[in-house]
C-alpha cells in the first residue's frame, strides 16, 4: 500500500510548513488526487488518522479533491476524454489521435489551515 508512504511523506511536509509558520495546530489539509495518479483516495483516508496521531495535525480534517483525467488534442486543442470505440482513442471533436494527457495524473498538496 503506497498510500501509507505517500501520506507519511505528506504529513511530514505539512508539519515542516506548520513549524516554519510557528503554528500551534494544523486544522485542515487539502490535496488533489488525479484519477490516473495511482493513488486510491479511500486508502489515503484510512492512513490519515494513523499518520497525524500524536502530532499538531491530530484532529485535522482531510479534504481530497479528485481530479478527472483529461487529454488535449494536439491537432485541434480540444480538452476532454477521448472516444475509444470502435477505434483506438481519438479526439471527440476532430477525430485526431495525437492526444496528450493534460490532467489527472498528479497527487499534490493544495492547501493547509493552521492556527
Amino acid at each position: 500500500m503506497h498510500e501509507l508512504a505517500l501520506m507519511t511523506t505528506l504529513i511530514e511536509r505539512v508539519l515542516e510548513l506548520a513549524q516554519k509558520e510557528k503554528a500551534g495546530r494544523v486544522t485542515a489539509i487539502r490535496v488533489k488526487c488525479g484519477e490516473l495518479s495511482g493513488v486510491v483516495p479511500d486508502a489515503l483516508r484510512f492512513c490519515f488518522d494513523v499518520c497525524v496521531e500524536g502530532t499538531i495535525a491530530a484532529g485535522a480534517t482531510l479534504q481530497i479533491d479528485e481530479e478527472p483525467a483529461q487529454w488535449t488534442c494536439e491537432a485541434c486543442g480540444h480538452v476532454g476524454r477521448p472516444v475509444s470505440d470502435p477505434h483506438p482513442p481519438h479526439c471527440a471533436s476532430c477525430g485526431g489521435t495525437a492526444l496528450r494527457l493534460s490532467a489527472g495524473r498528479h497527487f499534490q498538496l493544495v492547501s493547509l489551515e493552521i492556527e
